[in-house]
């Protein structure tokens, strides 16, 4: 299944676990932690919000499972999940968003296989339909896209095509790890 959340300008993003909206109408129960937030002091979870994410940019920022919180604390990071991003060249940033060296595709497969994230990982950054197929092969939760949605000339079917891809991937991890 797929779990929508919202992000800037009513976007949607995807990630997986079951089909959710948050529309900017609609009052959020979640929190997300930019790197300007995260620097100005402790993540900490407010009265009544019941998910924390935050954004990510490095793959070393990524907790482990076993391992403690990467950002000066003893303890896991209390997120419920993150966004990685840029995994592909940004749609709706242009080319210069680009990845970089510690996210190749090959680094980030080979760095969830040996050192499992702590917690749900949500691929961010030039997702389309068809990059949407390889998320899940890749060792991410789920996949998230923004231009690719909302600067199309048909959102509703974009954001369909962009699900069925993920949905696509989703089944083909499953039957390349089934005996």
């Amino acid at each position: 299944a797929v779990r929508l959340a919202q992000k800037t300008r009513a976007s949607l993003a995807a990630s997986t676990s079951s089909h959710h909206v948050s529309l900017p109408f609609i009052p959020s129960q979640g929190v997300h932690y930019t790197e300007t937030l995260r620097a100005a002091g402790p993540v900490t979870r407010p009265p009544g919000v019941t998910s924390l994410s935050a954004s990510l940019h490095s793959l070393d920022a990524v907790p482990r499972l076993g391992e403690t919180g990467r950002e000066g604390d003893a303890s896991p990071p209390p997120y419920s999940y993150v966004f990685l991003s840029p995994i592909w060249p940004s749609v709706s940033k242009g080319a210069a968003h680009a990845p970089g060296p510690d996210l190749s595709l090959d680094l980030v497969a080979a760095e969830f296989a040996v050192r499992p994230p702590a917690l749900p990982v949500v691929a961010l950054g030039g997702l389309t339909p068809d990059t949407a197929r390889l998320v899940s092969g890749l060792g991410f939760s789920g996949g998230a896209a923004l231009g690719a949605v909302w600067d199309a000339p048909n959102p509703a079917a974009a954001w369909a095509a962009f699900v069925a891809g993920l949905d696509a991937g989703e089944a083909a991890a499953a039957a390349a790890a089934s005996p």
